[in-house]
């Protein structure tokens, strides 16, 4: 009796790492002032662009580069709705129908 050695057989599909991350950074309450879902859930907002990339991007990725960051959103079909600039940064949201 031969076993069956295909370790995918019965495994789940699972998100890429980089949506798993974005999930996480978006469930941590202490990143709420830098990047949080907005109050519908159809999308996320990044609040303060230098401290998404100061301090909340190097928790989770090898790097800080924003553009990094959102080339890889730009995998997933978002939409980014750029708001008019409240401070001298403008806020980002991006959506996307697979969130």
């Amino acid at each position: 009796m031969s076993r069956n050695h295909c370790s995918h057989v019965n495994s789940k599909p699972s998100a890429s790492a980089f949506l798993e991350k974005l999930y996480e950074i978006l469930l941590e309450p202490s990143n709420h002032p830098y990047i949080a879902w907005q109050a519908d859930g159809t999308a996320f907002l990044i609040k303060k662009v230098p401290e998404l990339q100061e301090i909340v991007l190097p928790k989770y990725f090898k790097h800080n580069n924003l553009q990094s960051f959102v080339r890889q959103l730009n995998m997933y079909d978002t939409d980014v709705d750029c708001s008019p600039p409240v401070r001298v940064i403008p806020s980002r949201a991006y959506s996307a129908t697979n969130f």
